[in-house]
């Protein structure tokens, strides 16, 4: 845990206690009871959200533990949950009735925030699988073990489709708005979208980091356990691909046979 964790931790709270104190408080023990419960949840699902290749391939992980988690990173880790909530929590409050850009909508879908953060452990297992930078030799390439594909693809196009709900409410808003007030109604709606967005990231944060303090460790010792990685280092040979000879990567001839290396210039 690094000091800019805890930053950017405080800050959200200053801001949402300016919001609505209790509020506050209640968006706290959400997050903490989210980070808990992807702490015990995440170590057990995790290997079941692996893709084909990283079982079947030879697995291989650089040696030695990688530091604290980046600042930048963590920013990451924290607004990934607050847009799967957001995708969900969107649709399912317009499925509802709701309208999301209104009052009531923003009660609604901070109240789906309640509700679904603790268990949206999905970008709990990325940051346990970026911690443990495990490589699969398969088929003659290397991947990277990840997720599988379609959880990310998920969060991409969950939030366009709940940026869309969202984006249709406010068009909806502003044409039956009264003569001369649509820029007001259009303005209020926006900054309902900014106060949830803040609202959802303040928890998500607090989940990530009671997640990375007491359960990022143990889901990657979980990981290693299931996949049995080799700890080595990888090293590239490149070779010709005509006569098979060892080359360097620069050169734009091969060096015994003469064929092009790299497209003309």
């Amino acid at each position: 845990m690094r000091p800019c964790h805890l930053a950017v931790a405080a800050c959200l709270a200053v801001a949402v206690s300016a919001i609505n104190p209790g509020l506050g408080a209640l968006l706290l023990a959400v997050g903490l009871f989210s980070g808990v419960v992807w702490s015990a949840l995440t170590p057990l699902i995790l290997p079941a959200l692996l893709p084909g290749e990283a079982k079947r391939g030879i697995v291989f992980a650089p040696p030695g533990a990688r530091g604290p988690i980046p600042c930048r990173s963590f920013l990451g880790y924290s607004f990934t949950p607050g847009l799967f909530v957001f995708s969900a929590a969107t649709i399912l409050s317009d499925l509802a009735g709701y309208e999301v850009e209104s009052p009531d909508g923003l009660i609604s879908l901070t109240a789906a925030t309640v509700l679904l953060l603790p268990l949206v452990f999905v970008p709990a297992a990325k940051m346990a699988l970026d911690a443990a930078a495990l490589r699969s030799l398969a088929a003659g390439r290397v991947y990277k073990v990840d997720l599988l594909p379609y959880f990310e693809e998920f969060t991409g196009l969950g939030a366009a489709l709940g940026l869309l709900v969202y984006s249709g409410g406010l068009v909806s808003r502003a044409l039956s708005a009264r003569p001369g007030a649509p820029a007001s109604s259009i303005g209020a709606s926006l900054g309902y979208l900014a106060a949830y967005l803040l609202l959802v990231l303040y928890p998500s944060a607090v989940a990530t980091l009671v997640y990375a303090s007491l359960g990022l460790g143990r889901a990657r010792r979980r990981l290693l356990a299931a996949l049995r990685p080799s700890f080595v280092e990888a090293r590239v040979s490149l070779h010709c691909y005509n006569c098979g000879v060892e080359v360097s990567g620069l050169e734009e001839e091969c060096p015994r046979c003469g064929a092009r290396l790299k497209p003309a210039g």
